[in-house]
């Protein structure tokens, strides 16, 4: 994992982000909950069945058609062994 850079979070707390998640974000415009899913190899069907939630769910969350509640962040978060505020930039 190479680590490009990080960014201060509402806590004051530097949040780091592997580069292939910030390159996926910022040149393949998808969401930092999918860059995440595909850096660790994931399906939506896996990372779903993950974090408790339906395969289509998780597809309405990465095409940004909801709005994701707390909650269910941090069951994304914990199924990728990442922070919320990794998940959430």
């Amino acid at each position: 994992m190479s680590v490009i850079g990080g960014f201060q979070n509402t806590e004051n707390k530097i949040v780091w982000l592997p580069h292939e998640v910030v390159k996926a974000t910022l040149l393949g415009d998808v969401s930092l909950i999918r860059a995440w899913r595909e850096y660790f190899g994931l399906t939506q069907q896996e990372l779903a069945l993950r974090a408790g939630m339906s395969q289509p769910a998780l597809a309405r969350l990465e095409k940004g058609e909801t709005k994701p509640r707390t909650a269910t962040l941090k069951k994304l978060a914990a199924a990728m062994g990442i922070s919320v505020a990794q998940l959430t930039g």
